[in-house]
């Protein structure tokens, strides 16, 4: 018996002290039928993992097309924002973007079901989608933007060496356009950072990088990736209120969601000591920490890579590591006696792993869709769903 398998028959007692339900890690039989959303002659995108392409009222998909293929080493490219209705009909080009990274689109994300944040050449810009009009009275620019916004408002990073400006966490709230400061990075010099790391190996303070800005469900916090050193145990998982205040870190996951408003979840990555996980079915399988960055559920799925929660918790999806060949996302279920089912398996070519098209899944708001990306060719990427039934 190997040491996973060990594992999944110690599990129901581990998650039973937990309180939180095992995820089936088996492979059922059960295929989906398979609907492309962006149309042939070029590749499209999505956004962020875990960021519905969907518009609050599920009516509209967002999506964005290349206007020109990736090149080796070169995943920077010319793109437009398109939109079409959930039937797949009626596609239609919103706006022209200068620049996008194709690993996360223009991290696109709806404001409301008339507007959509974009990220172009490290730029703000919130689109009108029946007009294409752009909205901000003002440029601003930013390193990172968030992956989801909350009422209206939108999070991004400002990191020294790409943009100007005090290096920190801010807010747009894009009905009345005023910017308000989350945190400033100066502010996390202060904190006890995992005794691990060696200082000496870390960038100087006001170089950490800021990325993957997260609000929690209910708004009230905000999780964040940071970056303190080249390496990647020198990766860091922030938490904080809203505010800035009660600032927290601790070894960051491969990926991390919140779970609830209360918990983080996403694929382990290292212990708090820094150490690789063992055994070592350990290693990425998805785990859940409290905000105190105590582990409350393990092996909660096997190996994963990006990762996205259906509304409900009912189902977690997530395709295989970092350059495997195929390459399979699976869909998971926490319901008792639900198989993991698997979803499609691809050859990624270059397309996936090389131009760095990642799988990126996202559900739709009823939880009733898993969208992703995968390879139409050699050349190409798509943009699919299937209907969870």
């Amino acid at each position: 018996m190997n040491g996973f398998v060990k594992l999944l028959t110690c599990l129901p007692a581990i998650l039973a002290a937990a309180c939180i339900p095992a995820i089936t890690a088996a492979q059922g039989n059960a295929r989906f039928q398979e609907h492309q959303v962006g149309r042939e002659g070029a590749s499209t995108v999505f956004s962020y993992f875990n960021t519905t392409p969907e518009s609050p009222d599920g009516k509209t998909i967002a999506y964005i097309r290349c206007e020109q293929e990736p090149a080796p080493g070169k995943t920077r490219v010319p793109a437009a924002l398109w939109i079409c209705d959930r039937d797949i009909s009626h596609h239609r080009k919103v706006a022209q973007i200068k620049s996008i990274s194709v690993h996360d689109g223009a991290e696109t994300q709806w404001v409301d079901n008339n507007r959509i944040a974009l990220f172009d050449d490290l730029k703000l810009r919130v689109v009108a989608i029946h007009s294409g009009k752009d909205l901000l009275r003002k440029e601003r620019v930013a390193s990172e933007i968030g992956h989801e916004t909350y009422k209206g408002k939108l999070l991004y990073s400002i990191c020294e060496g790409k943009v100007p400006g005090e290096p920190g966490i801010y807010e747009l709230d894009c009905n009345t356009q005023e910017v308000r400061t989350v945190l400033h990075l100066k502010d996390l010099g202060a904190l006890p950072l995992p005794a691990f790391l060696k200082k000496d190996s870390l960038y100087p303070l006001l170089q950490w990088q800021l990325s993957h800005l997260q609000y929690s469900p209910d708004g009230e916090k905000i999780c964040f990736r940071i970056e303190l050193g080249p390496k990647d145990d020198e990766i860091l998982l922030g938490v904080c209120n809203a505010d800035g205040t009660d600032i927290k870190v601790w070894i960051k996951p491969l990926h991390f969601l919140w779970y609830d408003s209360h918990s983080i979840i996403g694929h382990l990555s290292n212990e708090p000591d820094g150490k690789k996980p063992e055994p070592y079915d350990r290693r990425f399988s998805l785990t859940r920490w409290d905000l105190n960055g105590k582990v409350i559920g393990q092996m909660l799925a096997p190996r994963g890579n990006h990762l996205a929660l259906s509304p409900s918790r009912e189902y977690v999806a997530s395709e295989s590591f970092y350059q495997t060949n195929p390459v399979v996302l699976t869909l998971y279920t926490i319901r008792p006696g639900k198989q993991a089912r698997e979803v499609c398996r691809f050859d990624p070519q270059r397309v996936t792993w090389k131009e760095k098209f990642h799988v990126n899944p996202s559900f739709s708001r009823d939880g009733k869709r898993l969208y992703y990306s995968r390879p139409l060719d050699a050349t190409h990427n798509g943009t699919f769903f299937i209907e969870i039934l």
